[in-house]
């Protein structure tokens, strides 16, 4: 067992809580359903009636075709849900798909709708940036909340534009590690859990490390999973554990080229000291 001296064991701490300061000032909350699915929320709470006049659509008809909300409709379905956060649609595979952004301190739809969040799953990412003196320059921390296939996730985590709009300059990062195919090879792989048991993998890509948790969600819960399961301090040691191999590999990257340019100078220095020629 590897024994850690105490200045090491203060650093690491440092490190944590500076993974942990930067997800802790950048949150984002994603609720990702169908048009259908908001559109059923919001009839259960304006009534029928309301419903149709504002969407024609809706009433009984053989020929019934889910509606696609154009952004006037959207817009006065979130003023009657009282949805204050930023909106996006996404057509995947010919359906249209909602993504809604909460505010800080504030349930989301799914969080406050009985029937969508006992069918919940969840989707928890965070994300840290190294800068070049090795300190945590960037982090961000994304929980999703969904109601649909796992496989739309993927398509909207890979829109970049889309991403952009609700969670700023962190899509880039996200887009170019390639989360959305992360997230989906999890869940295709098994990975998926129930909450209490969903575990934390981990990637990496040059100064970006990202730790991942693809779960069920029972709805009895939803609102204290992450006091319940302590998946903060998961992320947030997950994290660490990424950023000190990547500055280990980096260190021993270092030393290596430290020993070799010390190998070329002493080769030097005995060539034209002695005539004695090394490689």
């Amino acid at each position: 067992m590897t024994r850690v001296t105490h200045a090491e064991f203060l650093r690491l701490e440092n490190r944590k809580a500076q993974i942990k300061s930067k997800l802790d000032n950048n949150r984002h909350q994603l609720d990702i359903l169908s048009s259908e699915q908001l559109i059923q929320v919001w009839q259960d709470k304006v009534g029928p009636a309301v419903a149709q006049t504002v969407l024609p659509a809706l009433k009984e008809s053989t020929n019934y075709v889910a509606p696609t909300l154009d952004s006037i409709t959207l817009g006065r379905v979130a003023s009657d849900l009282g949805i204050l956060g930023r909106i996006q649609t996404k057509m995947v595979q010919g359906k249209q798909y909602v993504i809604i952004k909460g505010l800080a301190g504030r349930r989301s739809l799914i969080q406050g709708t009985r029937y969508l969040a006992s069918n919940a799953k969840m989707v928890e990412l965070a994300l840290t940036k190294e800068g070049v003196n090795k300190s945590i320059v960037s982090g961000a921390r994304i929980t999703i909340y969904l109601v649909v296939p796992l496989n739309v996730v993927k398509y909207i985590l890979d829109d970049e534009a889309t991403l952009g709009l609700l969670v700023g300059e962190t899509a880039t990062d996200l887009v170019k590690i390639g989360i959305g195919a992360i997230v989906s090879s999890l869940a295709v792989s098994g990975a998926i859990a129930v909450a209490a048991s969903a575990g934390v993998s981990m990637f990496a890509l040059g100064p970006l490390a990202i730790a991942v948790i693809v779960g069920l969600v029972a709805g009895a819960i939803l609102n204290s999973i992450d006091k319940q399961y302590n998946i903060t301090d998961s992320l947030v040691s997950k994290l660490s554990s990424i950023s000190e191999k990547l500055r280990n590999i980096d260190n021993n990257g270092r030393n290596i080229i430290n020993k070799f340019n010390e190998k070329i100078e002493d080769c030097h220095d005995n060539f034209w000291d002695y005539g004695v020629q090394c490689f």
